[in-house]
């Protein structure tokens, strides 16, 4: 049979302290010559893929050609809302979003089990003008935010701070060459200090990067999982392929900073 484009297995266990406090873990089963938690190859259907903030084009379009070794039957999506500013930039930008197999809020235990591993995913273009991209507009300093990562359930880290979620972008300016329209194989790492940024959720206030407490505690429960499509100032056509979350290295265990403020959020007697 073959192996399903998934980890194998995961089961959970829980261990007590000598004061009686019962705290859980989890142990991941991934096939050891491609190690991988979740992954979309739309080999036959789209997966479930949607599109956000594009006007009536809410589905992804599944189309079964190939387009050489890295697109091979891929999902797409076409420019269907336009908002042009000031400086000739849409602020009007469109995504592909994942489904829910895709959450850390979805399945138990959640994604903290891939701190330290990578999301990966190929893009490339079937329309548009990529020598005239968008800009950012939020606090990523104009940057295009690549991939975002939403957790509403989440708490900042450090005093004063509200409970209003956590929202994490990794930003253009980050990979190691933009994206041109060409067919592009996007590698990011899933830890706090590889570019990521967090919503100060202050329009005063620059984005910075998270704590290492607060980027576990979004891969643990994240509920919402984009990525950018609409890359130029008018219409284009993106395709996506390949989506991959992976582990971090076998027998990987999260830092032992980490737990105390991740069972201070899940009551640790309760999973």
């Amino acid at each position: 049979m073959r192996p399903k484009n998934a980890e194998l297995d995961r089961f959970q266990y829980s261990a007590k302290n000598s004061h009686g406090v019962s705290c859980p873990g989890v142990v991941l089963l991934v096939d050891a010559t491609d190690p991988l938690i979740v992954g979309s190859t739309f080999d036959y259907a789209s997966e479930e893929w949607t599109i956000s903030h594009n006007n009536n084009e809410n589905q992804a379009h599944w189309d079964r050609s190939s387009m050489g070794p890295l697109i091979n039957r891929y999902v797409h999506g076409t420019e269907d809302r336009i908002d042009v500013n000031a400086v000739g930039s849409d602020t009007a930008l469109w995504n592909f979003v994942a489904p829910s197999k895709f959450l850390g809020s979805h399945v138990r235990g959640g994604m903290a089990v891939a701190y330290g591993g990578k999301l990966s995913f190929v893009l490339s273009s079937a329309a548009g003008d990529f020598s005239n991209l968008n800009h950012g507009h939020d606090g990523t300093s104009g940057s295009l935010a690549v991939v975002r990562i939403e957790c509403p359930s989440c708490r900042n880290e450090g005093p004063g701070r509200t409970d209003r979620g956590i929202q994490l972008i990794y930003p253009m300016s980050a990979l190691a060459s933009n994206f041109d329209g060409t067919t592009t194989k996007i590698e990011i790492t899933l830890t706090e200090s590889s570019g990521w940024l967090k919503d100060s959720e202050n329009s005063n206030v620059e984005w910075q990067a998270p704590s290492q407490n607060e980027f576990i505690q979004v891969l643990k429960r994240f509920g919402s999982l984009e990525i950018l499509g609409d890359y130029t100032r008018y219409h284009e056509s993106v395709i996506l392929d390949r989506v991959r979350i992976e582990p971090g290295p076998a027998g990987s265990i999260l830092p032992d900073d980490s737990h105390e403020f991740l069972h201070y959020e899940d009551a640790c007697t309760s999973y």
